[in-house]
């Protein structure tokens, strides 16, 4: 699998379980559309987050938990930028 499909799906498995509990916590909480679209979407951000600090740090120790990113793997990646010395003009100047 490609280190570019493996950064996706563990950006992807985060984000939706951060919308379900999001979503989960807001079951029954009686707001106006606004505020509950807003509510949403900030728990989501903060759980996304949350979540995926809380299963990389503890896969740290136990790596097996990385399945829960996903993927049993983090994507290795490799620099591919070019370097342009510093008495050359960058193009675009």
């Amino acid at each position: 699998m490609s280190d570019y499909l493996v950064g996706l799906i563990r950006t992807f498995v985060p984000s939706v379980v951060g919308a379900l509990f999001a979503w989960l916590i807001t079951v029954g909480v009686e707001v106006d559309a606004t505020a509950q679209a807003s509510l949403v979407s900030a728990l989501t951000a903060i759980l996304t987050a949350t979540y995926w600090a809380i299963v990389a740090g503890l896969s740290k120790r136990w790596p097996f938990l990385q399945g829960l990113l996903g993927v049993n793997k983090a994507p290795e990646y490799t620099a591919t930028t070019a370097t342009v010395p510093a008495d050359e003009p960058v193009e675009g100047d």
